[in-house]
């Protein structure tokens, strides 16, 4: 399951285990919180920018299950506070 989330441009952007790290902190960046409570406090590596979150998840030895699901939660809730 993934859930879409509008992106700067006004198209879907959906969080997943192949969302790129680029594009996810391109819409949502914001998201930075969510990433360093995780341990991900490099990820500015022009190499791992262009990942899928699986991959940087890898990288790091992480469950990416767990990480999705925070993310998912963390935009839902940011953009119910935008409205």
């Amino acid at each position: 399951m993934s859930l879409r989330f509008i992106t700067i441009e006004g198209s879907l952007l959906e969080i997943n285990e192949n969302t790129p790290l680029d594009e996810l902190l391109t819409n949502h960046p914001e998201v930075v919180k969510v990433l360093a409570r995780h341990g991900m406090h490099s990820i500015a590596c022009p190499a791992e920018l262009i990942e899928p979150l699986h991959k940087v998840c890898e990288a790091r030895d992480m469950p990416i299950d767990k990480l999705v699901k925070e993310l998912r939660l963390f935009v839902d809730e940011m953009e119910k506070e935008a409205k």
